[in-house]
């Protein structure tokens, strides 16, 4: 089958408004995408052992053991589309030899590309070497139970895998500036997370009455101060050790910002409901991303003794710990790289640890070997896109993404 072909069925799972929402059950696009997929990949459903977790899904893959089976992850849902697209954000138009629409590149493309894969092999009468299985949620935008609910199922029966991948790095030429370099980065690990509400009081009153205990003023000093995170520390883990040291190998340059540091991100500020008044009460909404240096409790006590000299109350809202970090140096992380020199004889693979959240966070009891990597090269434009206006993805790059996961499943040993 030939690029334009896949083009046109992954245009086909696009078109699925496969939106998630916290708290809610999948819903009927979801079962709409299931049935599109079924006609897509016959092969696929007649043959793997399927399963349902209320919308999210997973497939077994008989192979000739059941020795170190392996994982290969994407996940259904996608985020809101929004206004202002150029191209039908469900319309899974193709033009300009791209395929266009919200989901093209996260994650739909992997989970037509590992579906792809299966059928294709299917009906060549291949049979993997080990057990591959293949998961699906519907809610890892919103952080659900989707991915959870498999791991517990996959626990409670003592699967135990020898190789987990998920969305995560990719192939780019933009690592650093001024470096034209292929490199394959891939997730080894994730930073935790934490949403934080930076609170400032004051007695209110007129906006006449100029005042520097104003609680939006201390809120600038304090944001002023914090920036981006820098002064929470600086962190340089292994994983960015061997990054540095293989970037510096290949180039002769050290990559700036290659620690594990905390980053800090504002994304929601209040104040008075009138241009006059002076709020009583103002806050800010930050998002922290931490190595393992930190857990969301001990982040929110270092950045409250930091507030405390402006009178900025801290509380923690929510967050998650940082995930285990597999190793660069095993035979899992080994065998991906010899897949990357198959599919991309220039590419220079560089381990590194994640700053989002992936669904792959939920496995880390049934795997030690756990990496987020999608194995396709993404233009910095297109990246930028991602939960963004105008999501694409290159049909050229749709055919190497099928490429990859057919050298993976072939090759296992």
């Amino acid at each position: 089958m030939d690029s334009m072909n896949y083009a046109e069925s992954l245009a086909r799972m696009v078109r699925c408004m496969t939106i998630s929402e916290k708290g809610k059950s999948a819903s009927p696009a979801f079962y709409e995408m299931k049935a599109v997929m079924m006609a897509l990949f016959p092969s696929v459903f007649s043959t793997l052992e399927y399963f349902d977790f209320s919308g999210s899904m997973m497939l077994k893959w008989k192979g000739r053991d059941s020795l170190n089976p392996v994982m290969l992850m994407a996940h259904q849902d996608v985020v809101d589309a929004g206004d202002g697209w150029s191209h039908d954000p469900f319309g899974g138009e193709i033009a300009d030899g791209r395929v266009w629409g919200r989901g093209s590149l996260d994650t739909k493309c992997s989970l037509f590309a590992i579906f792809q894969v299966a059928e294709e092999l299917i009906k060549e009468n291949f049979v993997p070497a080990h057990d591959v299985y293949i998961t699906s949620s519907c809610d890892e935008e919103v952080g659900g139970t989707g991915a959870h609910s498999i791991a517990d199922y996959l626990k409670e029966r003592g699967v135990r895998f020898s190789l987990i991948l998920d969305e995560g790095g990719c192939l780019k030429r933009n690592l650093f500036p001024d470096c034209d370099m292929l490199f394959a980065a891939i997730g080894c690990g994730e930073k935790g997370s934490a949403t934080l509400r930076l609170t400032a009081r004051s007695i209110g009153g007129h906006a006449a009455n100029a005042s520097s205990d104003n609680p939006v003023l201390r809120l600038a000093r304090f944001i002023s101060y914090l920036d981006t995170g820098s002064v929470l520390g600086s962190f340089r883990s292994p994983t960015a050790e061997e990054m540095q040291r293989r970037i510096s190998e290949f180039t002769g340059k050290a990559p700036e910002n290659a620690d594990d540091g905390v980053s800090v991100s504002y994304t929601m500020i209040q104040g008075s409901d009138s241009p006059s008044k002076v709020p009583e009460e103002a806050h800010v909404i930050i998002n922290a991303r931490f190595p393992d240096a930190y857990t969301p409790e001990t982040l929110c006590e270092k950045i409250t003794s930091l507030a405390s000299p402006y009178s900025i109350e801290v509380k923690l809202e929510n967050g998650r710990k940082a995930s285990p970090v597999s190793s660069y140096e095993s035979d899992s992380f080994r065998f991906l790289e010899k897949v990357v020199a198959k599919v991309y004889p220039e590419a220079i693979p560089v381990p590194f640890i994640l700053g989002g959240g992936t669904d792959s966070r939920n496995y880390s009891e049934v795997s030690d070997d756990i990496y987020r990597f999608l194995p396709m090269i993404v233009e910095p434009d297109q990246q930028r896109r991602v939960h963004g206006i105008d999501e694409n993805i290159t049909i050229e790059r749709l055919g190497e993404l099928v490429s990859f996961f057919k050298t993976l499943i072939s090759d296992l040993e």
